[in-house]
């Protein structure tokens, strides 16, 4: 099967075939409750925020996002807590990077997907996470060692260094890496798909 498809080349058809999203909420129409713990007022603990349910349907849509795709691929379980939901894709054989798309950007649309047929279909708004070959781990790392070996660039030269332009999630990474740095203060600027990070000397470093 030579003509693989993209995520987002089929996500038209999707639409068709699964009906369109839903319209904006208005004063009296409440909108998809987010995934927070319930207290039973019995028993006084959290309730089960993503059930058994859920979890079938969220690896349903993965599986059936893959097939649609022409991907190779199996869709597991890999944990649920709170209101997060990850799953993982093994078995891709030589579409593993297709899968993982261009900066991780085939899996963020599988994610955005998968939590959007979730709100339609159970009115909760979840986190969800998809790995495949470990990508996830592979990357923050890369990211992380990036930004360390540019910190030391600017510890040593005093000028501000910008990063490349990263997603919401990636930039809070950086973010979090550097909150306590005794060195090192991080600014998020610019819009969109060229919003990044700056990485600057504190004041009282320089």
């Amino acid at each position: 099967m030579n003509d693989k498809k993209g995520i987002f080349s089929f996500l038209s058809n999707w639409s068709d075939k699964e009906g369109s999203a839903p319209e904006s909420n208005d004063s009296n129409q409440p909108g998809p409750r987010s995934a927070t713990k319930v207290a039973d007022k019995d028993t006084d603990k959290a309730a089960v925020v993503i059930t058994d349910e859920i979890e079938r349907f969220a690896i349903e849509k993965a599986q059936e996002l893959l097939r649609l795709a022409q991907f190779q691929g199996t869709v597991s379980p890999r944990y649920k807590k709170g209101y997060t939901l990850c799953m993982e894709i093994s078995d891709a054989g030589d579409d593993l990077g297709r899968i993982i798309g261009k900066n991780g950007s085939c899996l963020q649309a599988l994610q955005i997907l998968i939590k959007f047929f979730i709100i339609r279909k159970f009115e909760l708004s979840l986190r969800i996470v998809v790995d495949a070959g470990d990508y996830k781990n592979r990357h923050q790392s890369q990211m992380k060692r990036m930004a360390l070996k540019a910190a030391d660039d600017v510890i040593t030269s005093g000028n501000d260094i910008k990063l490349e332009p990263m997603n919401a999630v990636d930039r809070r990474t950086i973010h979090v890496l550097f909150e306590n740095h005794n060195d090192i203060v991080t600014q998020s600027e610019g819009e969109g798909n060229e919003r990044h990070i700056v990485l600057m000397k504190r004041d009282d470093s320089k």
